[in-house]
């Protein structure tokens, strides 16, 4: 399709879309909506999509998460806590909560540390080496010609 900026794939679009669909679109089963409309609050629909994990807490009563030790604020020595596992929400607006049984656990970052890049696989590495080939391309001046004469 020789198409090589945002405007271009955009006035090339509609096409392909209608081609994409003649091509892999399939009747339905049952022709009934089979949405259902969200019937309860906007909270409880933060509630549900959150992404969840699950950690266990030290005998210090913290956790690690991307980078970041937390830890659970209790008003006595929190003993029943240590080792319980906890269930981390990470909601849409980016705040996270630590849940324990009904409960939302009160928490504070206490330390920040540098995580390491992720390890390359094969099926990113060759990616990584064409950027760092064509970067150095691009950076290289030409060789220079020297005349004779």
């Amino acid at each position: 399709m020789g198409v090589s900026s945002i405007d271009a794939a955009n006035a090339v679009l509609p096409q392909f879309a209608a081609a994409w669909n003649e091509k892999f679109a399939v009747d339905p089963r049952d022709d009934a909506d089979a949405h259902r409309p969200w019937a309860d609050t906007p909270d409880a629909l933060d509630h549900t999509l959150a992404r969840r994990e699950e950690r266990t807490l030290s005998k210090a009563l913290t956790f690690r998460v991307d980078g970041t030790i937390y830890c659970i604020k209790t008003k006595g020595a929190g003993i029943a806590l240590r080792g319980v596992k906890v269930e981390l929400r990470h909601h849409l607006d980016g705040t996270m909560t630590v849940h324990y049984k009904d409960r939302i656990l009160p928490v504070t970052a206490c330390r920040t540390y540098s995580v390491p890049e992720p390890a390359e696989d094969e099926k990113t590495i060759d990616l990584r080496i064409d950027h760092i080939v064509a970067a150095r391309h691009i950076a290289a001046p030409a060789p220079l010609e020297v005349g004779r004469g």
